[in-house]
């Protein structure tokens, strides 16, 4: 009986040992990479940048999870058989709002970073901005419609695929 509570234990903490390193593989493969650096930045812009991105990425992150949970409250209301259009109206309103606090946070984050490079730098980052890569030079893809080859309605819409 002992033996059978000791392997129970074992295989127990075997699965929480592969449930925490799997948990941190997942985390790291999921992280985002910093972004190139622009054309003729020195290590002191790189380390500038990279602080600048580790202050704004923690309050961006925490807006995205409370918008992504107020998004999943208006799906629950879509699923009721009554649907209270108040409470409907209220979600919305909270989406625009966490929206609004979004796009000000990346904003206020942007003239942050261009008021503190050099005149030449500033160009590099305005041109960077014109071809569509954002602050960190890369397209952003995760925007739906915006992924190669997804331009257009999906399948089974008029024109889809």
């Amino acid at each position: 009986m002992q033996n059978r509570w000791l392997f129970a234990a074992l295989i127990a903490s075997i699965a929480l040992n592969v449930g925490v390193v799997g948990f941190y593989i997942y985390e790291r493969a999921s992280m985002a990479p910093p972004p190139p650096p622009l054309p003729g930045m020195g290590p002191a812009g790189r380390e500038h940048m990279r602080r600048m991105r580790t202050m704004f990425e923690p309050r961006m992150d925490s807006l995205r999870e409370e918008l992504m949970s107020t998004r999943l409250g208006l799906m629950k209301l879509v699923r009721e058989p009554q649907v209270e259009q108040n409470k409907a109206d209220s979600l919305l309103r909270e989406i625009g709002r966490i929206e609004q606090q979004m796009n000000r946070l990346a904003f206020e984050n942007a003239r942050r970073l261009v008021d503190s490079l050099p005149p030449e730098m500033r160009q590099r980052f305005f041109e960077r901005l014109e071809q569509g890569g954002g602050p960190g030079g890369r397209p952003r893809s995760h925007r739906r419609g915006h992924m190669q080859g997804q331009h257009g309605p999906g399948p089974g819409f008029p024109g889809g695929r």
